[in-house]
């Protein structure tokens, strides 16, 4: 009996993998570090200021979201665009093409 075509699985890659398990480790040390500083002083608070320090740092490094970011700053409408040499009018660089009938 075949089995109807599913989504494809994505595993992350080894690296991936590691890199949000050391992310994770990080915000859970961030909120036991919380907890100390509020049951004992504000003498462990250098500790919240370093994991923060640690955890943006971390997550930074991620080549996926600097990725999207790119392709979302790249998706967004180009406000004022030049005028194209010739065009006569004034459109986007990558500017859909003309659908329908031309007259």
């Amino acid at each position: 009996m075949k089995r109807p075509a599913a989504h494809p699985v994505i595993i992350p890659a080894p690296r991936d993998r590691a890199r949000e398990e050391h992310i994770a480790r990080i915000e859970r040390a961030l909120v036991l570090a919380a907890y100390i500083v509020l049951r004992h002083g504000d003498v462990y608070a250098p500790y919240i200021n370093r994991l923060e320090k640690e955890l943006a740092a971390a997550r930074a490094d991620d080549p996926a979201a600097r990725a999207r970011r790119i392709l979302e700053d790249h998706a967004k409408p180009i406000a004022a665009a030049p005028p194209q040499r010739g065009s006569g009018t004034a459109r986007p660089a990558l500017a859909p093409p003309r659908q329908g009938p031309r007259a």
